[in-house]
């Protein structure tokens, strides 16, 4: 039964561990779509230190991430989503 547990909390770990890792790489692509120096980009993740930005942002990877980082992420996301909605072309948005 214990055996049973830890292989489910093991499973869960790497589902998150994946959603984290695909969040970073949509914020880095999003964010490089729209040319943001590092400064920019350590205030919309809730400015974590240079050091942890910098290997996240090297890496796209991280073994964890806080709720309020994925939450800030997934704001960017539905900015971003949005705007192509709107302004589905380079053009419409001069």
């Amino acid at each position: 039964m214990a055996l049973a547990i830890l292989l489910f909390i093991l499973r869960i770990k790497r589902k998150h561990n994946h959603t984290v890792n695909a969040a970073l790489q949509a914020f880095f692509n999003i964010t490089k779509s729209w040319e943001l120096p590092d400064s920019e980009e350590r205030i919309l993740l809730g400015s974590p230190t240079e050091s942890t930005f910098s290997k996240r942002k090297s890496k796209k990877i991280a073994n964890r991430l806080g709720r309020d980082a994925l939450e800030r992420i997934s704001y960017i996301v539905g900015i971003y989503k949005d705007l192509n909605i709107l302004l589905p072309s380079v053009q419409a948005a001069h």
